[in-house]
């Protein structure tokens, strides 16, 4: 019987996307995992980005504005 991948999802903003960052490090992160684990992006603006991490709906974020950044995890932590 084949295991079923577990979904990992990134919320990240665009420019990360077309930057082919994740072109790069998504297929040898899945290949190299110890977990049967296959990606998803989520490409969207910075404040979509993290509406949908808010909401638990992603399990990493990667996102490029300091300040709303440290507001966001100022919120989650406090």
């Amino acid at each position: 019987m084949k295991q079923e991948k577990i979904k990992l999802i990134i919320a990240s903003t665009t420019s990360t996307q077309n930057s082919g960052l994740f072109d790069i490090l998504l297929p040898a992160y899945e290949k190299s995992s110890r977990y049967n684990v296959a990606v998803e992006v989520i490409a969207v603006g910075t404040g979509k980005a993290l509406r949908i991490a808010k909401k638990g709906e992603a399990d990493v974020l990667f996102v490029h504005e300091p300040f709303r950044e440290e507001k966001f995890l100022a919120r989650a932590t406090g």
